[in-house]
């Protein structure tokens, strides 16, 4: 991993300063010159960061303006023909004390026979002048043994002193999974099934942290894309119900596209619609419903916030009672719980029936408590006190209260009154945080906060049949005409319609200030500020490269990814012109024969604008008739003469 590795060479540097450092990897072994070349290049400059490595020796940015007469004949050189040997002698000349340090990244995909060379080579230069080598290896699963990392044994010795874990991604995924779990200021609340989704794509698809970020940032991009309510999807920061309250009326109240949100609030309490069918007026119903919006969006956030802040105490009790859980992943025991809290869709409440789902699972929890020895019951009011440091003020004292009987816990008697008061503390845990989730809140969280039915759309995007460019650029492409044009939409369209590869920024900036909306903040149209916004928000989402200029024209923008979004047509515009009747290509198909055999009402050939449109479907409905596409009529090929003996064959391979 290059991140990795970095932080590798950053830790050798610190910790030797007076070493020579050089970081190598599969792109650099092309021969043995080239690796050989990269080498010397970082070891006689100091860091193989700062220049470009078509930069000479000598020549790199550490180089001090008071001496400028410090590089010699050698390091004036040219690269290409600097070797071991050469490094060796400018290391005398300086008096250099350190040693030397060689970063292989990605050892397991480089040249097991250059790598071996390599080794040999400086291996041999360096034990020659006493100089104390040490070779890094970068490698994402540990070798089973030298003969998998070399193959064969290099010609000087090897001494295999260490294997440090730096970055371990199993480690990492399963912290980020957890945080998930336990965040409740994100409202994007993923399901259980959903977490254990991604869990099982890092075992089993693809071992990679940077795969599950990618996957989180789609599903994210998927669930805000898609959802009538992603206004009250915003992190939170407050805690207390009246507070969220203030929050979700304050984003109800900016939310610009009111007339298609309050059809969507109707669709989710048909009850209340019908109850307030008698109201006076329309407003009244629609002040209503934006009121219940607020509420249930508080109850629900409220709700979700405490099953997160109690979530800790429940994996305390589970590693105590099933000892074997613990060896399982913790997102895992976590997820039980969730998994029959979580509110499900359906038409009437089902809350009861969770309720019954959830009392099984903590009685049979609680009953395994009555195996656990005095130890594993002192081992678990040591875990409790801080599982439970963010559960209310009356939870955390009765914790305290069961901390301080267990310092006097002797006898068989006194054990048994502590699990009954653990088996009461948790009860109350029950009652206070583990309720199941009912009444409108509920049907709100499954419409605008939880994240259901995600997974199997995005399975068909990750596994290649499904656009992930489109797919996430869709925001940005379909946007919403009703209301203003964020800066980042039009900037995107703007840079959709340049034809070419590249776009002048200048170019950009002045069809934006002309299009930009005026704001009550901004002094005039399209500030510079607002452009760089847009601009740094698209180059994060990798839709171009800046590319440098001469100072007459300046910047430009390269497009990393082609294709029309914006403008492309719905699929049902597409499909009304592909289903087109067979008179209409007859009519076409005559317009183009002898002005003799054309009718007075045939209409004529299209304009030269319509010519790539009529091909398209000429061809389309060919292929729909199982029948070949006419092809231009081409003046036959020359062919050489001569036995096919004499004729040159020509074989391409790779």
């Amino acid at each position: 991993h290059e991140a990795t590795m970095r932080q590798a060479e950053n830790l050798v540097r610190g910790e030797f300063p007076t070493s020579c450092v050089a970081s190598v990897g599969p792109s650099d072994f092309h021969n043995f010159q080239a690796v050989t070349r990269r080498i010397c290049e970082q070891l006689m400059r100091g860091s193989g960061r700062v220049t470009g490595r078509g930069a000479k020796v000598g020549q790199g940015a550490d180089d001090s303006d008071d001496d400028p007469d410090e590089g010699d004949d050698l390091c004036m050189r040219p690269v290409a023909r600097v070797g071991a040997t050469d490094f060796i002698d400018w290391r005398k000349e300086r008096g250099g004390a350190g040693g030397v340090v060689l970063l292989i990244e990605e050892s397991q995909s480089v040249p097991k026979a250059a790598l071996r060379d390599v080794l040999s080579c400086w291996g041999s230069a360096c034990c020659d002048e006493n100089i104390p080598l040490f070779v890094i290896f970068g490698l994402q699963y540990p070798p089973s043994s030298r003969f998998e990392l070399l193959e064969e044994a290099p010609l000087v010795d090897l001494c295999l002193h260490d294997a440090v874990t730096i970055f371990d991604a199993r480690a990492v995924c399963a912290k980020i999974l957890d945080c998930l779990c336990e965040d409740g200021t994100c409202l994007v609340a993923l399901p259980a099934k959903v977490v254990l989704w991604l869990r099982s794509r890092f075992e089993y698809n693809r071992h990679s942290v940077s795969q599950v970020l990618k996957t989180l940032a789609l599903l994210c991009t998927k669930h805000l894309c898609e959802n009538p309510f992603a206004c009250f999807c915003a992190p939170i920061e407050c805690c207390s119900k009246a507070a969220l309250k203030q929050v979700f009326a304050d984003r109800l109240n900016k939310h610009q596209n009111m007339a298609e949100l309050l059809p969507e609030m109707r669709n989710i309490w048909p009850s209340l619609c019908e109850v307030l069918a008698s109201a006076e007026s329309k407003e009244d119903v629609d002040g209503f419903l934006r009121e219940q919006a607020v509420e249930a969006a508080a109850a629900a956030c409220h709700w979700r916030m405490r099953i997160c802040t109690s979530l800790a105490s429940w994996d305390a009790l589970v590693c105590a009672a099933l000892p074997m859980a613990k060896h399982e992943a913790r997102v895992r025991r976590l997820c039980k719980l969730l998994s029959v809290l979580w509110p499900r869709e359906a038409d009437v409440d089902n809350s009861a029936d969770q309720g019954r789902e959830l009392d099984a699972l903590l009685d049979t929890c609680l009953a395994h408590l009555a195996s656990v020895s005095h130890e594993g019951m002192l081992a678990l009011l040591r875990d409790l006190p801080q599982a439970s440091s963010k559960l209310s003020r009356v939870n955390q004292k009765s914790m305290e209260e069961l901390v301080a009987s267990s310092s006097h816990c002797t006898t068989e008697v006194e054990l048994e009154e502590l699990r009954q008061g653990v088996r009461a503390w948790f009860k109350d845990l029950r009652n206070g945080y583990w309720q199941p989730l009912k009444g409108p809140a509920r049907a709100l969280f499954c419409k605008a906060f939880s994240a259901n039915g995600l997974a199997p759309m995005l399975e068909k995007c990750l596994v290649g049949t499904g656009g992930l460019i489109a797919e996430s650029l869709k925001p940005l492409a379909t946007g919403n005409s009703k209301e203003k044009v964020h800066d980042t939409v039009l900037l995107f369209r703007l840079l959709e319609c340049c034809p070419g590869k590249s776009v002048a920024v200048k170019d950009l900036w002045r069809v934006f200030s002309d299009k930009a909306v005026v704001t009550e903040r901004d002094a005039k149209p399209g500030s510079r500020q607002r452009f760089g916004k847009a601009l740094l928000t698209l180059h994060s989402l990798g839709l171009f490269i800046p590319c440098g200029s001469n100072k007459q024209f300046g910047w430009r923008l390269r497009k990393r990814h082609f294709g029309r979004v914006w403008m492309k047509e719905p699929d049902e515009v597409r499909l009304e012109r592909h289903e087109r009747s067979d008179e209409t290509i007859q009519q076409t198909l005559e317009s183009t024969l002898p002005d003799s055999e054309i009718s007075e009402a045939a209409p004529r050939a299209p304009p030269v604008r319509d010519f790539m449109t009529v091909t398209a479907e000429l061809a389309l409905s060919a292929l729909m008739k199982n029948r070949p596409v006419l092809k231009r009529s081409s003046p036959p090929r020359k062919r050489r003469k001569g036995a096919p003996e004499r004729q040159p064959k020509i074989f391409l391979g790779c």
